[in-house]
């Protein structure tokens, strides 16, 4: 396992696109084996719980291999909902927006 790997959807996290991005980004844990994943949220406009399914199951997955994942730049709702579904519970580290 090696460094640092950021992921940075766009748009809705939703059921659609959550599919997609599930088998892209998998593919690339198995490929880069990173340490820490960074799900970099700045650009989600909205978030489901498909898209909550997906930063979970990259949690599982980079636990089974003793590594980690982390959130930054969510948005305030985006916060709520892993505060929520204690989620955020299971991130390494987890960053709101700033609103300055």
């Amino acid at each position: 396992m090696y460094g640092t790997m950021t992921l940075r959807p766009v748009g809705d996290l939703d059921v659609l696109q959550a599919d997609q991005l599930r088998c892209e980004w998998y593919r690339l844990l198995d490929e880069e084996q990173p340490d820490l994943v960074i799900v970099d949220l700045s650009d989600v406009t909205f978030l489901d719980s498909a898209g909550l399914r997906l930063i979970s199951g990259l949690v599982c997955r980079q636990r089974s291999r003793d590594a980690s994942v982390a959130v930054s730049n969510a948005s305030a709702n985006v916060l709520h909902l892993l505060r929520v579904t204690s989620l955020s519970d299971l991130l390494d580290s987890l960053e709101l927006v700033s609103d300055a």
